[in-house]
């Protein structure tokens, strides 16, 4: 990896097996990266640094992009696209809040965002490829993390709860006795998998879940 002035990755993509995208931040102070490999991981390049906070990258594929954080100058949250696979990058208009924490973005029009401030915070969804953004119900205190997988259905944490959502977003309910997720992802509207303090695996689209058995091979131990 090239040197990244010890910012440590806080979050990372691959569009296929070769092409992936990462972003290096300290979510403090000081120059954030995005760097891309083309070749699996074997290397990665710089391929942006700016002086902003960098929380969440998500590719669409492989030519289009965008990185959320916040902007250190004016304390504001950040949004930026690419649509050439990061050779070239545009701010887009961004909720009037703090810091973008995580995004899920379903295509270049549609997209959700979360702030965990409890002062002005919240999730936020664009349907006009950031012109405009309305705020929405925020499930509990605090909401961290959001993940949609389609149009209507999607999942969001907050203060270590789980929360869905089958109206894109409108409304969120309670998904009694689950923690909440770094992680998760869906095959199919039944079929998924979360991470928090331990892998969990759903197929009754998130309503219960139970632990996943991770089988090390010996040849790592």
């Amino acid at each position: 990896m090239p040197y990244l002035n010890n910012r440590p990755i806080v979050d990372i993509t691959f569009t296929d097996s070769l092409t992936g995208y990462a972003i290096a931040s300290n979510r403090n102070s000081d120059s954030s990266f995005v760097i891309k490999t083309t070749n699996g991981g074997g290397n990665w390049n710089i391929i942006l640094s700016e002086y902003r906070i960098y929380e969440s990258i998500v590719f669409l594929d492989n030519e289009v992009g965008y990185v959320g954080g916040s902007d250190l100058k004016i304390g504001h949250t950040y949004l930026i696209k690419t649509t050439n696979g990061g050779m070239n990058w545009i701010r887009l208009n961004s909720p009037n809040s703090f810091r973008i924490f995580d995004m899920a973005v379903l295509n270049q029009d549609t997209i959700w965002v979360t702030d965990e401030s409890g002062f002005n915070g919240g999730i936020f969804r664009t349907t006009n490829g950031g012109t405009n953004w309305i705020i929405q119900q925020q499930p509990g205190s605090s909401t961290e993390k959001i993940y949609m997988y389609n149009r209507n259905i999607g999942f969001a944490s907050s203060t270590s709860r789980l929360y869905k959502t089958t109206n894109s977003g409108l409304n969120w309910d309670l998904i009694p006795g689950q923690n909440a997720f770094r992680d998760i992802y869906f095959i199919d509207s039944l079929n998924g998998w979360k991470s928090y303090d331990s892998m969990k695996i759903t197929t009754d689209g998130g309503f219960t879940w139970k632990p996943q058995l991770i089988k090390v091979p010996n040849s790592f131990i």
